[in-house]
């Protein structure tokens, strides 16, 4: 017996939030069989109308956020699917600029635009501005808001399209660790890999290091 079409979608939203919190740690790689299969799984249930991006329930945070991690993993998706949260004019709807969340998503989703899709040039454009003003406006004490002012402008700098990835992924552990209802399994795991990491790149440098000191002693010696 097939899910019901809310039990189904709230599921890949998890299943989405998920895989785009584990990537963004830095510890995608050590889930790569397990993204690209509920990938798959997403993308055919999308293709197959069971999960479809014209569906009027779908949010628009999960919209754009399935759009971005599918055609991250070069999946083929219409950028037509944001065409519904248009209004009658052909412009995005100004009830849109309350969701904060929604705005993030469809502006990081945007720059995986291709040549030619207007609606994703577009998309970028009104999103921007809002989430501009947000940073801009007074959140008052409220120490949610200011971390989400924080991550706005720190993503509206350095989108993650254009971002360094080490740079991006240490911004993110930090951001996430904030959050109210982390999972701290994920962030332990982030963070020892993160250390490791950079011991293997110190490491790295030292042999570079000492390699560089005998070749510049031996020509010397040589000398």
């Amino acid at each position: 017996m097939s899910a019901p079409a809310a039990t189904t979608e709230k599921l890949s939203e998890k299943q989405l939030h998920l895989i785009d919190v584990v990537e963004r740690l830095g510890i995608g790689y050590h889930f790569e069989a397990e993204i690209d299969e509920q990938l798959r799984q997403v993308y055919n249930g999308m293709m197959n109308r069971r999960l479809s991006p014209y569906d009027d329930e779908d949010q628009l945070f999960t919209t754009a956020l399935r759009f971005r991690l599918l055609r991250q993993h070069r999946y083929n998706v219409p950028s037509d699917i944001f065409n519904r949260f248009k209004n009658e004019e052909g412009r995005f709807d100004e009830k849109l600029e309350n969701d904060v969340q929604g705005m993030m998503s469809l502006y990081e989703a945007a720059y995986l635009q291709m040549p030619g899709e207007t609606i994703l040039e577009e998309a970028m454009e009104f999103a921007e501005g809002h989430l501009t003003k947000y940073t801009m406006a007074d959140g008052g004490d409220d120490q949610y808001d200011d971390l989400l002012s924080k991550r706005i402008a720190h993503m509206l700098k350095r989108p993650l399209r254009k971002g360094v990835e080490k740079h991006e992924q240490l911004f993110f552990i930090w951001a996430y660790e904030q959050e109210k209802g982390h999972n701290q399994t994920l962030l332990k795991l982030a963070k020892l890999s993160w250390n490791h990491l950079q011991h293997m790149y110190q490491q790295e440098l030292r042999s570079l290091t000492k390699y560089d000191y005998y070749c510049l002693l031996a020509t010397h010696i040589l000398q």
